[in-house]
């Protein structure tokens, strides 16, 4: 009998044990080739892009559209470290997707350790057992909640700003990592962002995150005309 019953508290263990191993391995990333990226739709393909090249740099695009965006749109060509925050060019930057295929950029690879580092820290501390019986109402916004809390990079532009309440209205481009996407919408913003730089119809690059009440919020916004490395908190 105990031998039965053995053999059966391993069987529903192993389960246990395997679904959090492919859980951790969602936070991994895998470096790529430059030339496998489309860098206007931030897309990885199986096979080589069109190369673009634009003065000593070299970018890649999937069709003679994207060609045109990338020799005509400064802007295209770059991208925000996310855990920096720091503008990288994408012809020069550390391409790197996850399990999603979702796309990013870092200006370096210990930029791109310390993303999956942080998003491994946060994995754990979601894995930990928790007390519900304090939590109030959970606003889910209408939003996928099957994301982690993990820092997601998003832009988009701002259309008005209401610092009392720590909020954002903005119309945000397709935010993959949370399947959301582009729509005009109210977004709360974590306590400590400063908004007082903020102005009307402004581009922003900006982080958000799941909380535990489950409500997402921006948790830090930068500015791409700040400039390489200035950006708020």
């Amino acid at each position: 009998m105990k031998i039965i019953l053995t053999l059966l508290m391993a069987f529903i263990a192993f389960p246990a044990i395997a679904a959090e191993d492919t859980s951790m391995s969602k936070n991994q990333l895998k470096i790529v080739e430059s030339k496998y990226i489309c860098m206007v739709n931030d897309s990885v393909f199986d096979k080589e892009q069109i190369s673009v090249p634009v003065g000593d740099k070299t970018y890649y695009g999937c069709c003679s559209m994207c060609e045109e965006r990338l020799k005509n749109d400064e802007a295209i060509r770059s991208a925000i470290d996310p855990v920096s925050g720091n503008s990288v060019d994408k012809a020069e930057a550390v391409i790197a997707v996850d399990s999603s295929n979702n796309v990013y950029y870092f200006e370096s690879e210990e930029t791109m350790k310390n993303y999956v580092f942080n998003n491994t820290q946060k994995q754990k501390i979601k894995q930990m057992p928790m007390d519900h019986s304090s939590h109030g109402k959970m606003d889910h916004s209408g939003h996928d909640m099957s994301e982690d809390s993990v820092a997601v990079m998003g832009k988009g532009v701002v259309h008005s700003i209401d610092a009392e309440n720590n909020k954002l209205n903005l119309t945000h481009e397709p935010i993959p990592a949370l399947k959301w996407p582009e729509m005009t919408m109210d977004l709360a913003v974590a306590e400590g962002v400063d908004l007082s730089t903020l102005k009307p119809e402004q581009d922003i690059h900006f982080h958000v995150e799941l909380g535990e009440d489950k409500v997402y919020r921006i948790t830090k916004i930068m500015t791409p005309e700040a400039g390489h490395g200035d950006h708020q908190h």
